[in-house]
């Protein structure tokens, strides 16, 4: 499929895979083991599908878990390349002023953390109901921006930083619980309806340009937004209390008002994006 990045940017091989789940072992198991953590170790391996066209979300979403038999199965794409082409346009009003931020779309890193961090998601205890992706699994991509090489690390910090101030500015009050569980829905409502278009490449290319994908766009910049928020809370402990302050977050992370605290904080003074 046609993308911005080349092609060993957006692979999803199996051989690529299988070396993310391996790399995530060691940082997951960590993370697991933390007193309280709400964990269910299990073997996670992976299956690739034939292409975006059998996925539930066509190129929207590159993988997406499922239990057998008790192992973990992550499916994915075998390219992701329309998805990060899907955040060119996400992060545009943020590229256009910090074009270096996106070397974080052409290095391979994205779509391993799409990979990471559902080793940590499929171990851990889930909620019954109510878990969100733009609150809740925020925390499962936080985690997995940190296993990234550190230049990586330091382009997608500063990415979701900006993606903070970009969905934060001009609000004169925080997003509420319900604000952000519609924008989430409307943006997978989208993902259904357009996913076949996604999965063809003459019709992923009209698709990038149309504006029926603005509640996915909407949809994913408060998911990264999201992800800023725990950098900027994280960056801000001290080195011999981060370990704390994983093991807190993975504690409350299944809490029905997850960031809520964070997204009232960021309003009381959250610069705008032109000045991130």
């Amino acid at each position: 499929m046609t993308t911005g990045a080349p092609a060993d940017a957006t692979s999803m091989t199996r051989a690529d895979v299988e070396g993310w789940i391996a790399k995530a072992h060691g940082p997951v198991g960590e993370l697991l083991a933390l007193p309280g953590v709400p964990a269910s170790p299990s073997v996670v391996i992976s299956r690739a599908a034939e292409s975006a066209k059998v996925a539930p979300y066509g190129g929207f979403m590159l993988s997406w878990p499922e239990q057998e038999d008790g192992v973990q199965v992550l499916n994915h794409l075998p390219d992701g390349g329309f998805f990060l082409d899907l955040l060119r346009r996400v992060y545009e009003p943020i590229l256009s002023r910090r074009p270096r931020l996106a070397e974080a779309l052409g290095d391979h890193s994205r779509v391993e953390m799409a990979i990471t961090n559902d080793v940590l998601q499929v171990q851990l205890n889930q909620l019954a109901d109510g878990y969100t992706m733009i609150r809740h699994h925020a925390l499962m991509l936080f985690e997995s921006v940190l296993w990234v090489t550190p230049a990586s690390r330091r382009l997608w910090t500063d990415l979701f930083e900006a993606s903070t101030s970009l969905a934060m500015a001009e609000r004169s009050a925080p997003p509420t619980v319900a604000e952000l569980d519609d924008i989430e829905a409307a943006g997978f409502a989208a993902m259904v309806a357009y996913a076949a278009d996604s999965a063809d490449e003459a019709g992923a290319l009209e698709l990038l340009g149309s504006p029926a994908l603005e509640p996915i766009v909407t949809y994913q910049l408060w998911a990264s937004a999201a992800i800023g928020l725990l950098w900027r809370d994280f960056a801000s402990v001290p080195q011999e209390r981060r370990l704390q302050w994983h093991q807190r977050e993975l504690i409350a992370y299944r809490d029905l008002d997850y960031l809520c605290d964070r997204l009232r904080a960021e309003q009381r003074a959250v610069p705008t994006e032109g000045s991130a």
